[in-house]
């Protein structure tokens, strides 16, 4: 390692430790060793780093504002999608079912036996003539109105006219009234209408629900059968059917209590409109769907907090299924219902038709006994069966419902476990917030009276330091004044030497004409002077004063720093903090000051 290897390997090493310039002194006859603090650049660097920090901050603001719209512009086209599908559905269900109204119009007979085809199409032309002239008298004068009023605006630009101008204002004042008279009138009709359909809705569902419970059908009731035990049996088989049902009806009820009792949820018929509508928009496929239809829920209805949402969302959701398990069992039940009429009609006929063979046929009476002995084993077989069927669907319905209770309460477990954990880690991420606040307010404190302390001894030493100064400028002045005089001695002895010389060579020679060709004294001083350089060329600019192979190899810290890298640390906070701390061979002189970090 050369002197400038070994120079740039101790500015490496230093830079990295933070330019430490580490000064030794005498004080009180002890070696004091201390490192200048440059305030006013650490200031700088602290303003800097300040106003960086700031920048990237304002940075991640602007960043997290932008991050916010582009998500608020995809939620918005993403609502703006589904309401536009949903527009187009609604638009072509409405076509949908005009077509069918106009259908059932024309081919339902108790219509037409009632009103003829000029009856209807004159009552749908004499509403088509109300709506126009209801169009007339509300739309056509506030559209007049409003033009007016823009034609007269563009006409009286800049003009002042007051009275005009309340006049205006008091007409379109009046206009408003009528029309919210309307409007309130309007929606009244409106819920008359709705409130009529709801009552004709709830008659046809109980007519649905008498149909789907009725016990036994007037046909098979009314059938003859040869047999009146067999006939019993049946209808005591409607009876049994009739009971598991109602008693499966009865239990459904009674799990989903809350939801029976209260159809709503406690919000207005409204509200439970916009929520249900809102929620069937968006389909399952799509992405994000919960997220997407909650969003949509908070603009659609602000006076309902997220909490109120997802209360209610999950009473709709259990509504959901309570009216889907129960529609499951009443088509079970209308399934059952029809297959047991199927195998009671056909074994009714079987039995009419044996019956009929054993009036005939008199002599086959042993053998109609016995038929019929047979259909009534085939019948508790078939009861037997379908027994067995009932319980196996019980058993099934109870296991699935049982993994489905397990599921929930193990999901409630779950999300009550990691409620405690997000609490407890809370608790312990601010008792460090505290605990670390507190430290740093010791250590902060501890420093400030550790760099008091520095303060007060480096100024003693500074004093020192400038005394110590002092006297040595003077000895070098003293110096550079003896100097000065030994200098003026030298060149009076130059005079007089060169005073000596001049009459030593003054011209006392003869004529020599050989000397013309001769070379003189100064050509040969020019030609040596020529040879000089050129020695002097090859020769170092100037003496190098280093170390040797043997100084270098016996430095600890070039050991420590190959030891370093043979481990591959040597650009670890470790290997910088350490190598600077290591002494060299020999100290340096005390009045001596490093330059090779300046």
């Amino acid at each position: 390692m050369s002197g400038s290897d070994f120079r740039s390997f101790l500015t490496f090493h230093q830079s990295k430790v933070g330019k430490k310039d580490t000064r030794l002194l005498i004080h009180e006859g002890k070696k004091v060793l201390y490192s200048p603090v440059d305030y006013e650049k650490l200031n700088a660097i602290t303003k800097i780093k300040h106003s960086v920090g700031k920048k990237n901050l304002l940075r991640i603001n602007e960043i997290n504002v932008n991050n916010n719209q582009n998500k608020e512009r995809f939620v918005l086209q993403e609502h703006r999608r589904i309401c536009e599908l949903e527009l187009r559905n609604l638009a072509s269900k409405f076509k949908v079912l005009l077509d069918e109204l106009e259908a059932f119009q024309s081919c339902n007979s108790s219509i037409n036996s009632i009103f003829s085809d000029k009856d209807i199409n004159d009552y749908k032309v004499l509403l088509k003539h109300d709506f126009e002239h209801f169009k007339q008298l509300t739309l056509v004068p506030v559209n007049n109105l409003r033009a007016d009023i823009k034609e007269w605006l563009n006409e009286n630009k800049g003009v002042c006219h007051k009275e005009k101008t309340l006049a205006i204002c008091n007409e379109i004042a009046s206009v408003k009234n009528q029309h919210n008279v309307l409007i309130e009138q309007l929606q009244q009709e409106k819920s008359s209408l709705e409130l009529e359909l709801s009552k004709l809705n709830k008659f046809f569902i109980c007519l649905s629900n008498d149909f789907a419970k009725m016990s036994c059908p007037d046909e098979l009731v009314k059938m003859s059968c040869p047999d009146e035990s067999l006939k019993n049996s049946f209808l005591s088989t409607f009876q049994r059917l009739n009971e598991k049902y109602v008693q499966n009806i009865n239990d459904l009820k009674i799990r989903f209590n809350k939801i029976d009792s209260d159809p709503l949820g406690g919000w207005s018929k409204n509200d439970n409109f916009v929520f249900t509508t809102v929620v069937k928009q968006y389909s399952k496929i799509t992405l994000n769907r919960r997220k997407l239809y909650m969003d949509r829920l908070r603009r659609e209805m602000p006076h309902f907090n997220n909490s109120q949402l997802i209360s209610y969302e999950k009473w709709w959701l259990n509504d959901k299924l309570f009216k889907t398990q129960l529609q499951d069992i009443f088509c079970s039940w209308e399934r059952d219902r029809n297959d047991l009429i199927f195998q009671v009609k056909h074994l009714i006929k079987e039995a009419q038709f044996k019956y009929e063979e054993n009036e005939e046929i008199i002599s086959r009476n042993m053998e109609q006994k016995f038929i019929c002995k047979n259909l009534h084993e085939k019948l508790r077989k078939y009861q037997d069966e379908m027994e067995e069927i009932f319980l196996l669907e019980e058993k099934q319905r109870a296991l699935v419902e049982e993994k489905e209770r397990k599921r929930l309460e193990k999901l409630k477990n779950l999300e009550n476990k990691r409620k405690e954990q997000l609490k407890i880690q809370l608790i312990t991420y601010k008792e460090e917030i505290e605990k670390k606040a507190e430290r740093i307010k010791t250590q902060d404190a501890l420093r400030l009276l550790e760099l008091q302390d520095q303060r007060a001894k480096q100024r003693l030493v500074d004093e020192e330091r400038i005394r110590y100064r002092e006297e040595i400028y003077h000895q070098k002045l003293m110096k550079r004044k003896q100097i000065e005089k030994l200098k003026e001695k030298k060149i009076e002895a130059t005079e007089r030497a060169l005073k000596i010389l001049r009459d030593q060579v003054s011209v006392t020679a003869k004529s020599d004409p050989l000397r013309i060709i001769e070379h003189t004294e100064a050509s040969k001083a020019r030609l040596a002077a020529v040879y000089d350089l050129e020695k002097e060329a090859q020769e170092p600019l100037f003496p190098l004063h280093t170390y040797s192979v043997e100084q270098i190899g016996s430095d600890m810290r070039l050991k420590v720093e190959m030891a370093f890298r043979s481990a591959n640390i040597h650009k670890s906070d470790y290997a910088r903090n350490l190598i600077p701390l290591i002494a060299p061979p020999t100290r340096p002189r005390k009045d001596n000051q490093s330059t090779i970090f300046k």
